[in-house]
C-alpha cells in the first residue's frame, strides 16, 4: 500500500498553502515540476500562458538560464 501524503504540511512554494502531495510540493506544483522541470514559483497555479512567458523571460537565446 502506498504511503499517504502528509496533508498537515503546506506546499514549499512561497504563497502556496495547498497540502503537500510529494517532494514537498502540492499536486499542482509537482505536476508543473514533472512537466516543465521547474515549479516556476513566480507564477501562480492556473496560469499556463504566464508560465510559458515567465520561462521564456528567464531564458536567453540559447535556452540557458540568464
Amino acid at each position: 500500500m502506498p504511503a499517504l501524503a502528509n496533508t498537515e504540511q503546506s506546499c514549499s512554494v512561497p504563497g502556496c498553502s495547498r497540502p503537500v502531495s510529494a517532494r514537498g510540493y502540492c499536486h499542482g506544483h509537482v505536476q508543473r515540476l514533472y512537466r516543465l522541470g521547474d515549479v516556476v514559483p513566480e507564477v501562480p497555479l492556473g496560469g499556463a500562458a504566464r508560465v510559458a512567458s515567465a520561462r521564456r523571460d528567464r531564458l536567453d537565446g540559447t535556452g540557458a538560464e540568464r
